[in-house]
């Protein structure tokens, strides 16, 4: 009877050992999928700032263009006024007067509006580049969102595979050792109660 009992249990253990097996290789694997979420999540901060990063520069680029745009139409704006004052002081007429002085005050503001209008269009640069950063950010976001939310799934999918192999594999073991020992000649009571099995 000790034969056949410890043949059952070998065999027993060796079930655990599978099932064990199982059940950590399904482990390992939602491990894998988890690092890959903590990774996805990770590359997709730095993807982000690297694109703020990259926006703040197109931002400044499109300021800085607008800016020396303006100062040069000031500068084309101040010609042409002072051509003006030149012509009306060439021609005689005094500046003083009314029409030669409203021809000098409505370059003033045409030369203002023209800088006026580039800043408002590099305005509109910037903002279309803000616009466009914060619409590749959201999109790049819910990407990454769903990504991680796959690698998670998967995770506890495996998590779930490796229980239910385990408890497959035990029941496999109890049924294989059963197996063992009826076939290494051990019998098994009519009646459980009897020989102390269950008093």
């Amino acid at each position: 009877m000790y034969v056949e009992a410890g043949l059952a249990i070998m065999s027993l253990i060796g079930g655990f050992m599978q099932a064990q097996n199982a059940k950590a290789g399904a482990g390992a694997k939602a491990d894998e999928y988890e690092r890959l979420r903590d990774e996805t999540r990770l590359t997709h901060k730095f993807n982000e700032q690297e694109r703020n990063k990259a926006t703040y520069q197109m931002q400044l680029l499109a300021l800085r263009g607008g800016v020396d745009k303006a100062g040069m139409a000031g500068l084309a704006g101040k010609k042409q006024v002072e051509s003006l004052v030149a012509e009306t002081a060439s021609s005689g007429v005094s500046l003083g007067s009314g029409t030669a002085r409203e021809v000098v005050a409505n370059q003033h503001l045409q030369n203002a509006n023209q800088q006026l209008a580039i800043m408002d269009q590099t305005k509109g640069k910037i903002d279309h580049i803000v616009d466009n950063a914060m619409a590749v950010n959201k999109m790049e976001t819910f990407k990454a969102n769903m990504q991680m939310a796959k690698y998670q799934r998967a995770a506890s999918m495996a998590r779930r595979t490796g229980e239910t192999m385990f408890n497959a594999h035990m029941f496999g073991a109890f049924t294989s050792a059963a197996g063992t020992y009826q076939n290494a000649g051990g019998e098994w009571p009519s009646d459980p109660t009897i020989d102390g099995w269950f008093s």
